[in-house]
């Protein structure tokens, strides 16, 4: 099983992260974007082509757990 994990490095992504890793045959793709760590992977979720290569490159993929978020309302925009 391979598990896509956005915001891997917030709060709720980290504990995500850690409790998939428990279970035995997955493997967990951590996504980061403004705080790299090791074991991670730099992906901008705004890029869609960045995206469509993650997901072509790491095929097959059996969940997205989307963690990211801005903790920041005041700073996001609207479109």
């Amino acid at each position: 099983m391979r598990i896509v994990v956005t915001g891997a490095t917030g709060m709720t992504g980290r504990a995500v992260c850690r409790a998939l890793k428990l279970r035995e045959g997955s493997e967990v793709i951590g996504l980061c974007f403004s705080r790299e760590a090791p074991g991670l992977t730099k992906l901008d979720l705004r890029d869609a082509d960045a995206i469509s290569t993650l997901f072509k490159d790491t095929q097959p993929i059996t969940a997205v757990v989307h963690c990211a978020a801005e903790r920041r309302p005041d700073v996001c925009e609207v479109c």
